[in-house]
């Protein structure tokens, strides 16, 4: 950055006659024209500038440019008494100089969610352009010097959206970093903003790059949570499309809140970000809690409603939620109660002392911890965890069903006190990949290259002949199970010695 600053430094420095002069003559066209047009010297105040170093450096970068083509180099400031004096000045502006309409921004009408008010508008000045900013005396105070400076706001008129400070002080106990809060104030402190119109012409402040979904927790956090369906300019569009500047938004709720956990990255504002974070770890947390009742209720094979009162006595009642998440903590909970349950000791004499031992059985994605015996996992059809997912398991014989903790059939199935289990995702389990590779026409070549697959360990799921046209194999196409940790080496090692078409990711938790 010190040879960009030089860069700069040095252009600035060599045109610094040349541009003072231009921004000096066309100051003096400005006041001219304010004084004929009724103004009074002690009316206005009119402030000169060259564009910063760092604001130039910025422009530079975000648009790829040279200082040569940065356009706004020079920019001054009016400052007057009152609003409408600076449309008066926009106006005596615009019918002189030819603006560059993609520039213009009015931030009185529309004002950022900091509290930031001025009239933004580039124009033509001979061979110059030249930056005008328009503004009153208070809107320069808070612009300067912040809202706490300028503490009178409301009584000259000035109402700065600060509806997201007033959020970000309700959600401080949920938010859990100091990376969280950073996130949210630079979303509405520093983003370039857009204005998107409710349908009634409420205007909406957001940055750049906002969707829909944005649009509907700025309208109301409980709007965000339950929309289901959003139109911009009456056009059915996905929640995630990204709004533009000017558009008319309407969204359409449910009865039913959506939680949306996955679309965390794809959403722009902090207020989006930070509530469906929130919502979803609250949300994760009492079904844990409902999870944990449930599968000490299965582990005990007792009463549910027995769970509570034995956690009461042991005083475990407050986190039990990590009974779902922890098989460490929730085998200490099962010999804690242990003694509660009446076990029947003359049915069972001799398994009495082992029936409440939790087992880890290991499958193929999947760990299941219980103290029965499980023969299969399967992932049921109507939710879809990745791994790394929360998820729960239900039981059913002695086989195990695995959702999604947010899956709507899951919780109906967990209000309706089916048997759970304690699951998670195994650790290192294989990957699958799928690989199509090219073989010499040779006999043994096929045998050959499976060895080299046996030999570095790696598991042939599948394998299928591809054809030509002309009815020759040209290729092989095999599902491959290779350990996370070995998958870049295996793939080196397997393009140095053969024609690999492709090899690409093809894990299926549903094995389908």
């Amino acid at each position: 950055m010190p040879l960009e600053y030089k860069k700069i430094d040095d252009y600035i420095n060599e045109h610094k006659q040349q541009l003072q002069l231009r921004l000096n003559h066309f100051a003096a066209k400005i006041r001219t024209m304010m004084l004929k047009d009724g103004f009074n010297e002690d009316d206005f105040t009119i402030i000169k500038r060259i564009k910063h170093h760092y604001s130039i450096y910025l422009k530079m970068q975000r648009k790829g440019i040279s200082i040569e083509e940065v356009l706004d180099l020079l920019a001054i400031r009016v400052i007057v008494e009152k609003s409408i004096n600076c449309y008066k000045v926009l106006g005596l502006i615009h019918q002189q100089f030819n603006p560059l309409i993609a520039r213009f921004k009015d931030y009185i009408a529309i004002p950022k969610e900091n509290g930031y008010q001025t009239i933004h508008t580039t124009v033509f000045d001979n061979k110059s352009i030249i930056e005008s900013q328009i503004r009153t005396y208070d809107m320069d105070k808070t612009a300067e010097f912040g809202l706490a400076a300028h503490w009178k706001y409301k009584s000259v008129g000035l109402n700065p959206k600060l509806d997201w400070l007033d959020e970000l002080k309700n959600q401080n106990e949920e938010i859990e970093n100091i990376e969280e809060f950073y996130q949210i104030a630079k979303d509405n402190l520093y983003s370039e903003d857009i204005a998107v119109f409710s349908p009634k012409g409420d205007i909406f402040s957001l940055p750049r790059g906002a969707t829909v979904l944005d649009f509907a927790y700025e309208v109301h956090t409980e709007i965000g949570i339950f929309a289901k369906e959003g139109y911009v300019n009456k056009q059915k569009v996905p929640l995630l499309t990204e709004l533009k500047n000017g558009d008319i938004v309407r969204i359409i709720t449910s009865e039913e809140p959506k939680y949306r956990c996955s679309w965390i990255k794809s959403v722009k504002t902090g207020k989006a970000i930070n509530t469906i974070r929130t919502n979803c770890r609250q949300k994760i947390r009492e079904i844990n809690q409902k999870i944990a009742i449930s599968i000490l209720t299965s582990t005990f094979n007792s009463k549910k409603s027995n769970i509570p009162l034995w956690l009461e006595k042991e005083n475990l009642t407050k986190k039990v939620f990590k009974i779902a998440t922890d098989s460490i903590y929730f085998k200490d909970i099962v010999n804690a109660l242990k003694k509660y349950p009446k076990a029947d000791k003359l049915i069972f004499p001799l398994l009495n002392f082992d029936r409440y031992k939790i087992k880890k059985q290991k499958f193929e994605n999947i760990v299941v911890y219980s103290n029965q015996n499980i023969s299969n996992v399967y992932f049921d059809f109507c939710c879809h965890p990745k791994r790394g997912d929360d998820i729960m398991g239900f039981k059913k014989g002695s086989d195990v069903f695995v959702h999604h903790k947010l899956c709507d059939r899951a919780y109906n199935l967990m209000e309706k006190n089916e048997t759970m289990v304690f699951v998670k995702w195994t650790k290192d389990a294989p990957e699958r990949y799928k690989l199509i590779v090219s073989l010499e026409n040779k006999r043994g070549a096929l045998a050959k290259f499976l060895a080299y697959l046996a030999k570095m360990q790696i598991n042939l799921v599948t394998i299928e002949l591809g054809k030509s046209e002309e009815g020759h194999i040209d290729f092989f196409e095999m599902i491959l199970e290779i350990p996370d940790k070995s998958v870049k080496s295996i793939r080196n090692n397997l393009k140095s010695k053969y024609r690999i078409i492709e090899f690409v990711s093809a894990n299926d938790a549903y094995k389908s």
